[in-house]
């Protein structure tokens, strides 16, 4: 069943979005004319070879990245398994996608391990603290927390990470197409990036990672995938048609950051106006905090659940998040709100909106007015 647009509003685009009709284009053509296996030396492979290098260019400029420190994978979920890959184990934020803290080789710590860890003697580590040291582990942080739009700031984790001496590691996804990103100036600090393109209108099943080339050069990347294609590092027939759709539409997102965000500022004020209308500002609380993207806004609503609203919304043809869209069905209360320390009667209550330049102010509004008529009637308020 497509999505009407007439009649539906789609406020899940932190989950995936809509690739557009000529990026879709695109992909037909590569599908029916540039399907040539890259890694064959006649005209017709050497063909898609380059579209694959045009594209690793293109990424390569949209990041502020070298071409030969991109590496094309599956997704976010394959490069930050890679990532994690590279050493024994990884220290990771209570932030992280669960494709990182459900990882058997990642133990999750917290700011003040850091800074206790930076400050003891040797002789007092913690056991963690001293097999970290003793193996070098890798620290991990989000650029951008899934669920409440937080832009973290990744100096202060990388700068814990080098003074352990350890490489910093950070899953930029939720943040390409909607941050400015420079990984030799304003993210410098970042020695291995995750991205995913389905966040950025590309299709789903397509990513890339970026290592630094002076940190990690490609002779010293463990596979996790074992194959000659990507300098060696990433085995596999390469995706030809959605590499080159995730370069192009990537690199449309990027260049409309700033009006999408400006737009986007519109579309959060206008519903924030919405729900001080007439409701008592102690039925929710907005937990996206000052720091946040202008395209999401967690809500959560309280003593009621989270699933329920969304599926009342769902009835009236509203699509929207209750958090990480890969935690879908999970009734336990989201681990990066526990840790937020969100009150008890609120967790349970969250609703993640995030929206795009294909929304709307009327749209926004419309939201918010459903969302408290159906907090009404789940109340009897």
């Amino acid at each position: 069943m497509g999505l009407n647009k007439m009649d539906k509003i789609y406020l899940d685009n932190a989950a995936t979005n809509k690739v557009d009709d000529e990026i879709v284009d695109i992909i037909v053509e590569d599908l029916k004319e540039n399907w040539g296996n890259a890694s064959t030396p006649y005209d017709f492979g050497q063909h898609s070879r380059l579209i694959i290098e045009e594209s690793r260019k293109k990424i390569a400029k949209c990041i502020g990245a070298l071409p030969e420190e991109i590496y094309f994978t599956s997704g976010a979920s394959e490069s930050n398994a890679w990532a994690i890959h590279q050493k024994e184990k990884t220290l990771v934020s209570p932030y992280e996608h669960h494709d990182i803290t459900d990882n058997p080789n990642t133990v999750v710590v917290d700011d003040d391990w850091f800074i206790q860890a930076i400050n003891m003697e040797d002789d007092v580590f913690s056991p963690i603290a001293e097999e970290a040291f003793e193996s070098n582990f890798l620290v991990s942080h989000m650029l951008v927390q899934n669920e409440t739009g937080e832009i973290f700031n990744l100096n202060k984790y990388a700068d814990y990470a080098h003074k352990l001496h350890m490489p910093f590691h950070s899953d930029m996804t939720q943040g390409l197409g909607n941050i400015k990103i420079n990984m030799h100036d304003n993210y410098n600090c970042v020695d291995i990036a995750t991205f995913g393109g389905h966040k950025a209108g590309a299709p789903k099943f397509c990513g890339f990672s970026y290592f630094n080339k002076e940190v990690f050069p490609a002779s010293k990347i463990k596979p996790l995938i074992y194959g000659s294609q990507e300098h060696g590092a990433r085995g596999g027939t390469e995706n030809i048609a959605f590499i080159h759709a995730m370069a192009l539409a990537i690199n449309k997102h990027c260049y409309m950051i700033d009006t999408k965000q400006a737009h986007c500022k519109k579309l959060k004020l206008a519903f924030m106006e919405e729900m001080r209308k007439d409701f008592d500002q102690d039925n929710y609380m907005i937990v996206s905090p000052a720091n946040s993207l202008n395209s999401i806004t967690c809500i959560c609503f309280k003593n009621v659940e989270g699933e329920i609203i969304q599926s009342m919304l769902n009835e009236r043809g509203i699509y929207c998040g209750t958090g990480a869209a890969c935690n879908s069905g999970d009734m336990n209360a989201s681990a990066a709100l526990s840790f937020m320390r969100i009150p008890e009667d609120y967790i349970r209550g969250e609703i993640r909106l995030s929206y795009t330049l294909d929304n709307t102010v009327e749209e926004m509004i419309q939201t918010a007015k459903v969302l408290k008529s159906a907090y009404k009637d789940l109340t009897n308020f």
